[in-house]
């Protein structure tokens, strides 16, 4: 037997869990690497190297979103990593974000123009540029339909359904296709016309051959007007074959509002084989468990969430509140997102905890699964932090496709306060975010009346992001204002005029007389000591 004296043991140190994970990582056991380097971080809590190759991993085992947010934090910490834009550039082009795909290999280009990856993302932009026009149609008409479409589609991915609406009438009054009809009765549904969306939708299922991405179309229409028993025939009458995944996840995603049961396991067990780390699948595996009353079984799931990310909010809340035995009411939503009683619990330590965690914890689901209002508490909440987690939860928020314009300008404005430097990364450049790639001033009348009336919620929490940029506390209701509406669009005339646009197209746009204008104008120059022309 060998003497036991004469064994060095393993120093297990940072390195020694890198290294062991770097192993893991090559043999495709991708949740053991995570954990691993995350031990080694904790150990080096400073190591860029270490949290560079968690975002790999991450990346490597289909979670974009949580490698961005490493791959921010390197940003917020190591501004000089440029690595980490074309890293970004790969993940959001994976995530099928084509936009900000092009906004990040270009941000990398122009950063390190003769970098080590300049080749890979100068490729990156000319199959994106190439796939593009491979689908334009040459038909000057048709192309004018196809772009119409584009811009319907990128309304519907900001929530505006009735924008999306109007655009695709438009398209249809070109040129008439299945295509266009299936957008369409999925518009109608999501901007609440569900008379018109279920009609839209039955006339298409009369036709006798629909490829398959028309009927997700018109299955979304059919679901968003609750004819779930037509609903329930098209998901059955789908060949699984056919659909790619991310079909498939609209498939589920219909599935989940018809029904929370175990009738639907077998196609959620098909596309957890497909991704599976996939974040909004392992909570509907685990939601429904619980829904039958095995919470034990659901805790599996949650918990398995949570080696993925320890900080995912919405696992972290079930988990907490199921182990604390306050479980909440039956039956929770198989969507990624919190029951009603466990909102309200975040939305309360928003305003009211002290602890910097659980803050931490309730910003994040506000952000990137709460609603509107609770995400401009966060934001204001967030400016106040210190700690540098706070900072790459608010960069993380500006490139989320799916948060609306109004929270991602809160969240700039947050940045402000708290002194964070510019340039900020952000995808979907709106009205009144400033950038040298904007379009606003050649914008028609209906667009920018759409811009400024509905893209910004017109209430007080997104006054609040505004008048923080001129140093004011609260909206002056008082002083001229008779609403906090009228202020919003004090605010905005102002902003507008600075930026170039007409008093004309303004006035129409507000719906507004030159002489109410004017005396918006004023008040815009009293609060902010300018000299807009009035």
């Amino acid at each position: 037997m060998p003497d036991r004296q004469n064994v060095v043991p393993f120093q297990q140190d940072a390195g020694f869990f890198a290294r062991r994970a770097l192993k893991k990582q090559k043999n495709g056991s991708y949740q053991e690497a995570v954990v691993l380097l995350r031990r080694a971080l904790e150990a080096a809590p400073g190591n860029a190297e270490y949290l560079l190759d968690l975002a790999e991993t991450y990346s490597e085992m289909g979670c974009p979103l949580e490698s961005n947010r490493c791959l921010l934090r390197l940003l917020t910490d190591f501004p000089e990593r440029t690595i980490c834009w074309f890293a970004l550039a790969c993940n959001l082009f994976s995530a099928g974000n084509v936009q900000g795909a092009q906004g990040a290999a270009q941000e990398y280009l122009g950063r390190e123009p003769e970098g080590e990856y300049s080749q890979q993302a100068a490729d990156m932009l000319t199959a994106i540029q190439q796939a593009r026009e491979i689908h334009e149609p040459a038909d000057r008409r048709l192309k004018r339909c196809w772009r119409l479409n584009e811009r319907a589609a990128a309304a519907l991915n900001r929530e505006q359904p009735n924008a999306a609406v109007r655009l695709i009438e438009q398209s249809l009054a070109f040129h008439e296709s299945p295509d266009t009809r299936g957008l369409y009765a999925f518009a109608l549904g999501e901007a609440g016309r569900l008379n018109e969306a279920a009609r839209e939708a039955k006339r298409l299922l009369r036709r006798k051959r629909l490829p398959v991405g028309i009927r997700i179309n018109v299955l979304r229409a059919l679901v968003a007007a609750g004819e779930f028993d037509l609903a329930s025939g098209v998901i059955a009458a789908l060949d699984e074959r056919d659909i790619e995944p991310y079909e498939l996840r609209r498939v589920l995603e219909a599935l989940f509002a018809i029904r929370g049961d175990r009738s639907i396991q077998p196609r959620l067990s098909r596309a957890l084989r497909l991704s599976p780390f996939d974040r909004a699948l392992l909570h509907a595996q685990a939601a429904v468990f619980y829904n039958e009353n095995d919470a034990e079984t659901a805790l599996v799931w949650w918990r398995h969430m949570l080696e993925i990310n320890p900080s995912d909010p919405i696992a972290l809340a079930y988990v907490g509140a199921v182990v604390s035995d306050s479980p909440p009411a039956t039956p929770i939503p198989l969507s990624l997102s919190l029951s009603p009683a466990l909102a309200d619990v975040q939305r309360r330590l928003i305003r009211e905890e002290k602890d910097e965690a659980a803050v931490m914890q309730a910003c994040r689901w506000s952000l990137l699964d709460g609603d509107t209002v609770s995400a401009f508490a966060a934001a204001e909440r967030l400016a106040s932090l210190e700690c540098p987690e706070s900072e790459t939860l608010l960069r993380e928020a500006l490139i989320e496709p799916a948060i609306l314009p109004a929270v991602k300008m809160a969240v700039q404005e947050a940045l402000r306060q708290r002194g964070t430097h510019e340039p900020w990364f952000v995808i979907g450049r709106d009205f009144l975010t400033t950038g040298e790639d904007s379009e606003r001033r050649g914008w028609p009348v209906h667009i920018l009346r759409k811009r400024v009336l509905e893209a910004f919620a017109m209430d007080e929490a997104l006054l609040f992001a505004f008048l923080a940029r001129w140093g004011l506390e609260k909206p002056p209701v008082r002083r001229g204002f008779r609403s906090a509406q009228e202020l919003s669009r004090a605010l905005l005339a102002g902003m507008a005029n600075e930026c170039g646009v007409g008093p004309a197209r303004i006035e129409e746009a507000l719906n507004c007389s030159r002489r109410r204008l004017s005396r918006w104008l004023r008040q815009y120059n009293r609060m902010t000591g300018g000299h807009t022309d009035t």
